[in-house]
């Protein structure tokens, strides 16, 4: 099961709140250079400067030449470019002056000739190559959809290649640059704990695994010792440690502790099952890190009151634990937050208005299912436990395929359209599919997990703003029923 790129942006958007090793140098970074073809006007910059999560906007000639120049770098970190379907990561430190230059008409494009030169191109180099091979020897399978022997290959296939750039990138001699020895062992950090995290994640979905065997496939596939020095304060410098610590490894053991013993193991106690791990076995700052993340990953996912609540009750065994007050203060803010959101989306009342075109540009607007009954399902083409759903809806669909008295509508929220098409032709559903171009779908129905079903009357209101699972179609079937039957 893939994690979702939310998680990701939860992980650096925080971060923060618990410090980094900083810079007391204040030379200011500079990116600059010439996007050929590229179809904005500008892009975003983001990083994390120790302190905050910075977005740096940057304007853009009709020519596609820029010049950013910040005072905000305070460390040497990761920043991610972006702007629509241009999506890439680079290295930026204090004092770095990179160019840039390619062909950035479409983000294929700009991963395969984006080309860096200047202070700090060596770590950038790197990035460059590794993205411009994995474009052109994309796999048939994500990792994640991989058996065993499948998901080994594979990674031992991309370490030789990780570590072939390695050795073209870093084996030669290079100018001066006081970050080459962080962004070396950043990359060499970044590269275990990725194998680590795809390793480790394959045994908690593939339910086959005794506890035993998912001992062994990790140690036998994995640099294992890792996990005898977890807590080590010099893994921070890797992105890859702080994601496997903040998404993967307390699945991992909470897999095991089950594996062991199921008793408290169903998904009712899972949030406690699993912030009791992060709480115990984590030490230092990686575990304020990765209890925030895991709090606030429950808040921002959070879908009923039900469920608000409980997190009420239980938080403050845990936020109890931050080194300081910044995070529990910060975690109180979205509890109101969320709070208003729940009200605003209550039963009963009006299915928030949207627009969104399907593949062949076709505008459809909600409003006009008025005097339907509707089920909207919101979905990503990466969204792995959403495309199993897929066939469950069809099954459904099918059921009612001869009553126009409800309407079945799939829109693709958190997604890129190429992404989205291919998914598409991949999985052929026979039901209306829309894109959410700007996000309004998303936001306006409170998708911050995936898949997400909600049933809307023939008035046009909500009758369930978290349906079952098309998995669970004799449950769904009911609500169906019960509002055709009115």
């Amino acid at each position: 099961m893939k994690r979702t790129i939310i998680l990701l942006l939860i992980i650096i958007s925080n971060i923060h709140l618990f410090g980094q090793n900083k810079t007391s140098k204040l030379t200011p970074f500079i990116l600059q250079g010439q996007l050929a073809k590229f179809p904005y006007k500008s892009f975003n910059l983001y990083f994390n400067n120790g302190i905050n999560r910075i977005t740096e906007t940057v304007n853009v000639d009709k020519d596609g030449n820029f010049r950013l120049e910040s005072n905000k770098v305070l460390i040497a970190t990761t920043a991610h470019l972006q702007e629509q379907q241009i999506d890439f990561h680079l290295f930026i430190a204090p004092g770095y002056d990179l160019t840039i230059s390619g062909d950035f008409s479409n983000n294929t494009s700009a991963l395969l000739t984006k080309h860096f030169d200047g202070y700090g191109c060596v770590a950038n180099r790197y990035m460059q190559i590794s993205d411009s091979l994995a474009i052109q020897s994309k796999n048939k399978k994500y990792w994640f959809d991989m058996n065993a022997q499948e998901l080994v290959s594979y990674e031992n296939r991309k370490q030789k290649q990780e570590d072939s750039i390695m050795r073209l990138v870093f084996g030669q001699k290079h100018a001066p640059d006081e970050y080459y020895n962080f962004f070396l062992k950043k990359i060499r950090l970044d590269n275990k704990f990725q194998r680590l995290d795809n390793i480790t994640w394959h045994t908690v979905t593939d339910k086959t695994f005794t506890y035993q065997q998912a001992i062994d496939f990790v140690s036998g596939n994995a640099n294992a010792s890792l996990l005898k020095n977890i807590n080590n304060a010099e893994y921070l410098v890797s992105d890859a440690y702080i994601t496997f610590m903040c998404d993967g490894y307390y699945a991992y053991l909470n897999m095991l502790n089950c594996k062991k013993d199921t008793t408290g193991c169903d998904a009712k106690n899972n949030f406690d099952n699993c912030a009791k791990i992060i709480s115990s076995v984590y030490k230092g700052k990686i575990k304020d890190i990765a209890l925030y993340n895991y709090l606030n990953k429950g808040l921002t996912y959070c879908r009923s009151f039900e469920e608000l609540n409980y997190y009420k009750k239980e938080f403050p065994a845990y936020t109890v634990q931050f080194s300081k007050q910044s995070a529990r203060d910060t975690l109180e803010k979205l509890f109101a937050v969320k709070e208003n959101e729940l009200i605003a989306k209550q039963i009963g009342k009006p299915a928030p208005a949207f627009t969104a075109e399907d593949s062949l540009g076709k505008v459809y607007n909600i409003a006009d299912y008025k005097g339907k009954v509707v089920l909207i399902d919101l979905w990503a083409s990466w969204c792995v436990p959403c495309r199993g759903e897929g066939p469950y809806l069809g099954k459904i669909a099918d059921k009612y395929k001869s009553d126009n008295r409800i309407a079945f509508i799939s829109v693709a929220v958190w997604d890129k359209k190429d992404n989205w098409k291919t998914a598409m032709k991949q999985d052929k559903p026979a039901w209306l599919q829309l894109f959410d171009t700007d996000g309004t779908v998303q936001k306006s129905y409170v998708a911050n997990s995936i898949p997400k079903f909600i049933v809307v009357d023939k008035q046009g209101n909500i009758v369930s703003f978290d349906a079952p699972m098309p998995s669970d179609h004799s449950e769904l079937q009911k609500i169906l029923d019960a509002e055709l039957a009115k």
